[in-house]
């Protein structure tokens, strides 16, 4: 048995309504969308960039998407790609239709999660995408170095099964994983003079939040591109990341520090081709 993945292209949004809530205008449009009415809530999942900002709302999602369409009896689908991924410490948020499942990260994990799902020993192998006999796979963008990523006769529960997938504000996908790169990364600038004059601190604000800055002089990221993030998102998850003066710098709410060590690792070790 083999699947395949596929990274779609569009940053996703988590949303809560109160229970009952007819479908919102807002929720239309191309690309992925899932609707879920239950007595306690009405969650949707869709575009980010439809989703006002008073929306109570977890953003900033990716999906991967399993090319399908599977059989019902099919087991060890999800576990075969929560497993590594919850090893890694990147949490997910699944979605399960009739014909197949989407496994969102975090959009700051991606990097991480492609790396975790191409090197996840015996279950995930790198290969060509081939479209499922009976199907038409839609044509998704990019799959960004995960595409054709195979899963191969893991055992596990039974589709649809698999770890708490919840979003949690406070949960950073990657955080460990992140933090732990950083430390192998700033252990590796200290050579008896660079830690005296530069360095990496972290800082709380009176937002509240936290403040991360990271200094590239001298180091090998030093004249590496970085696109800007901005991200101003109500409450808690507001993000904000850039290079000014030869220094990287994170900002974001008080649920966010695991997401920023996050931005800038996956970056970090994408410029620097390191794992």
């Amino acid at each position: 048995m083999t699947v395949s993945l596929r990274l779609l292209p569009d940053r996703l949004a988590v949303c809560r309504l109160e229970p009952g809530s007819p479908l919102p205008e807002w929720s239309a449009g191309g690309g992925f969308r899932s609707v879920s009415w239950t007595a306690d809530e009405t969650s949707v999942v869709c575009s980010e960039a439809n989703v006002p900002a008073k929306v109570r709302a977890e953003r900033g999602w990716r999906a991967f998407m399993v090319e399908g369409p599977l059989d019902f009896g099919q087991t060890g689908v999800l576990a075969g790609i929560a497993q590594p991924l919850a090893a890694a410490g990147i949490s997910i948020f699944s979605v399960s239709t009739f014909d197949t499942d989407y496994v969102l990260v975090r959009d700051a994990a991606v990097v991480e999660a492609q790396r975790v799902l191409a090197e996840a020993e015996n279950r995930l192998v790198v290969g060509a995408t081939a479209g499922a006999a009976g199907r038409t796979v839609p044509e998704t963008g990019e799959a960004a170095g995960v595409e054709g990523a195979a899963v191969e006769g893991a055992a596990g529960p039974e589709r649809g099964a698999g770890p708490e997938a919840r979003p949690d504000a406070a949960d950073s996908p990657g955080a460990a994983a992140a933090l732990s790169w950083i430390q192998r990364w700033y252990a590796g600038q200290c050579d008896g003079d660079w830690e005296h004059d530069y360095g990496v601190s972290i800082e709380n604000i009176d937002n509240p939040g936290w403040w991360v800055k990271i200094d590239l002089k001298d180091t090998d990221l030093e004249a590496a591109p970085f696109a800007e993030i901005s991200r101003p998102e109500p409450e808690s998850d507001w993000l904000s990341c850039r290079i000014t003066e030869g220094r990287w710098e994170g900002v974001g709410g008080p649920h966010m520090l695991g997401e920023i060590l996050a931005v800038f690792g996956a970056w970090a070790r994408e410029v620097s081709g390191a794992g």
